[in-house]
């Protein structure tokens, strides 16, 4: 399994968007994880990755009002 994670200040972020590819795949939305009140460091475990392979993860904050901040930068990994 791959885990990411990573912190965050305090804002109006009520969730993060996970967007994966694998090999030279276009990255696609993965998953959505849900921001706890009061947490400032997100873990997000990934366990469909196969051995031999490159995965590569980008992540996305959403307030709760829809709007959409940056990506972050591209986390590549080969398991």
């Amino acid at each position: 399994q791959v885990t990411l994670t990573w912190e965050y200040a305090p804002s109006k972020a009520t969730q993060f968007r996970v967007y994966r590819a694998m090999g030279d795949e276009r990255l696609r939305m993965y998953q959505t994880i849900r921001v706890k009140s009061g947490s400032q460091v997100i873990k997000f475990n990934d366990p469909q990755v196969s051995p031999g392979n490159w995965y590569q993860y980008r992540v996305k904050p959403m307030a709760s009002e829809g709007k959409q901040a940056k990506f972050s930068k591209t986390v590549s990994i080969q398991f």
